[in-house]
């Protein structure tokens, strides 16, 4: 029996183990050319839950040399997802359509044009308060805001964090400078790297959506890890007097450039106190 794998049904989301349902082709690029020897996967995967049994379909092209045993697949260059074209859950008939087909392209685009994506499943997002909630249509903070008490507060964060990312590609010439801001860890789980691995994530998020320069207000030992300097409070002016200015950090990520105007804090940071 081959070995199995872990693998996740994207049409009915079982977790299921995949040993004799694959199949799949390899096919190389044994041409002269510029640019070198390529090997395509292609990969069929039949869903063994008997009240699915739907295939998906996906390829990846690698690098690639021969070995004294055929082909020996290098760096992957590239990946697609086939059939189905995202990994877009599958949701029922009672959810609205038009909420099912900004979350759908939202998935679609999500590696193509991540701006895109953000400001789509802001759009999502706002469509899913008026439609459950009920809340009178106006600025989404505001729609967000007026559901704080009718969820947990953990549910709230993520619907807001949400909202600040999709901000980014929504209102790109109003969100130049951001502020980043991360939760300790807790104690049994620090000295992991976890906090950096959270932070590098969402650093590779906001260069996605073309962020240009990030600056926090915290530890110097903690962020100079993560490539953070001292910044100067002339060259960028914080929102508030800082008692200590070695914590005023920044981290560029692609120039300094388009910082323009003066630096504010979302609502939940905004106390100098």
């Amino acid at each position: 029996m081959a070995q199995g794998f872990n693998w996740t049904c994207p049409y009915c989301q079982r977790h299921v183990t995949i040993t004799n349902t694959i199949s799949g082709n390899c096919t190389t690029l044994n041409h002269g050319n510029a640019d070198g020897r390529y090997t395509l996967v292609s990969r069929f995967i039949v869903c063994p839950n008997p009240e699915c049994r739907k295939f998906t379909l996906e390829a990846s092209l690698h690098e690639s040399s021969m070995g004294p045993r055929g082909d020996v697949l290098g760096n992957m260059v590239n990946h697609w997802r086939l059939i189905p074209p995202s990994n877009a859950k599958v949701f029922p008939d009672y959810i609205p359509k038009p909420l099912i087909d900004d979350y759908t392209e939202a998935c679609l685009i999500k590696d193509a044009s991540p701006k895109a994506s953000a400001t789509l499943s802001r759009r999502c997002l706002q469509g899913i308060i008026r439609d459950f909630w009920e809340v009178k249509p106006a600025r989404l903070v505001d729609e967000i805001e007026a559901i704080k008490d009718k969820t947990d507060h953990l549910t709230w964060e993520a619907i807001d964090t949400v909202r600040k990312v999709g901000n980014i590609g929504a209102h790109m010439e109003k969100d130049i400078n951001l502020i980043v801001e991360v939760d300790p860890v807790h104690n049994e789980h620090q000295g992991k790297d976890i906090g950096q691995g959270l932070i590098k994530y969402g650093l590779g998020e906001l260069k996605a959506c073309g962020v240009t320069f990030v600056i926090t207000y915290g530890n110097p030992k903690f962020y100079e890890k993560l490539g953070f300097q001292t910044i100067s409070s002339e060259d960028v002016k914080p929102p508030f007097e800082l008692s200590q200015p070695e914590g005023w950090l920044g981290l560029s990520l692609g120039g300094i450039e388009s910082l323009l105007g003066n630096s504010s804090c979302v609502k939940a940071l905004s106390n100098p106190v």
